[in-house]
């Protein structure tokens, strides 16, 4: 009984882990690819992206994942 409860906290906890873990990882892979799309656009768009990943360095810490 009591190894059928530790084996499902260790199997939780690498679940949870995969999840958090794909979530990070998402989450800087957009924010990269915005980055560099900055160099190949036109003056608008630039301004418009330049102003939008403003904003998400200021409330970064506002939300959780």
């Amino acid at each position: 009984m009591t190894l059928g409860i530790f084996v499902l906290i260790i199997v939780g906890g690498f679940l949870l882990f995969g999840y958090l873990y794909d979530r990070i990882s998402k989450k800087k892979k957009t924010q990269e690819e915005l980055e560099t799309a900055i160099k190949n656009s036109s003056c608008s768009n630039m301004v418009y992206k330049e102003t939008y990943l403003n904003e998400t360095r200021n409330h970064q810490g506002d939300t959780p994942f």
